[in-house]
This record gives structure tokens, C-alpha cells and sequence, in this order.
């Protein structure tokens, strides 16, 4: 699978890792939290999952488009342009209080992925 990498350059401070299961509800309640949030990170300046499973976003300065679904309990979305297609887990990122200010998407068997701040 290729896949465009998109890396994030800032740190958050008094984070928490949850992983969408049963610690978290389940995935398809992550993703109901973050449709039509701008998702954003060192170059990824405009990214929104719709819950008309597509997508959009600017990176790098190119806008793409694509699809997703859920399949499995896995996050899984076609983007085109960038030949960026699979299945991936969702991790919501947790302030002190509970509220999820970021995600991060992770490829199969990767324990780090594409980290975004929810805007």
C-alpha cells in the first residue's frame, strides 16, 4: 500500500491516548465526532471527513478528494490523487479533561501514524 506521509511537527502537552474500542465507544463514534471538523497538521492545511462517507483537504498545497468506509472496525478511505488507499485503526488524543483535540490515524501494524488537531 503507498501512502502519502504526513508527518506532524508539534507536541501536545497533558495528552492522552485513547484508541477507539471498547476504551473509547467504538470508531464509528470517533468519526461521528470529528465529521465536518477541519483536521490539520504540519502539512495537511485543510482535511474534513464528511459522514457522506468522502473526504476532502488540502495537502501540501494540492486539494484531493476521495470516499471512506468502515469495514471492520476500521477506518478504510480511497484518496486518488495520492494512490493513498487502506484500512487504518483511529486513536482519539485526549486533553485532562476527556475532550478529543486530536486523531491519529495508524496503518496496520504501525504503532505511530498521521497525527491531526481537531480545529
Amino acid at each position: 500500500m503507498e501512502c502519502a506521509s504526513l508527518k506532524l511537527g508539534f507536541v501536545f502537552a497533558a495528552l492522552v491516548v485513547v484508541a477507539a474500542g471498547p476504551g473509547w465507544a467504538d470508531t464509528e463514534s470517533l468519526l461521528k465526532s470529528i465529521f465536518g471538523k477541519n483536521l490539520t497538521n504540519a502539512q495537511v492545511t485543510e482535511s474534513y471527513i464528511r459522514s457522506d462517507g468522502t473526504l476532502e483537504g488540502v495537502y501540501k498545497g494540492q486539494r484531493y478528494t476521495g470516499t471512506w468506509k468502515l469495514k471492520g472496525g476500521k477506518y478504510c478511505r480511497e484518496i486518488p490523487a495520492f494512490k493513498a488507499n487502506g484500512c487504518q485503526t483511529i486513536v482519539g488524543i485526549t486533553n485532562d479533561a476527556g475532550k478529543v483535540v486530536a486523531v491519529e490515524f495508524l496503518d496496520q501494524g504501525k504503532t505511530k501514524g498521521n497525527r491531526y488537531t481537531i480545529n
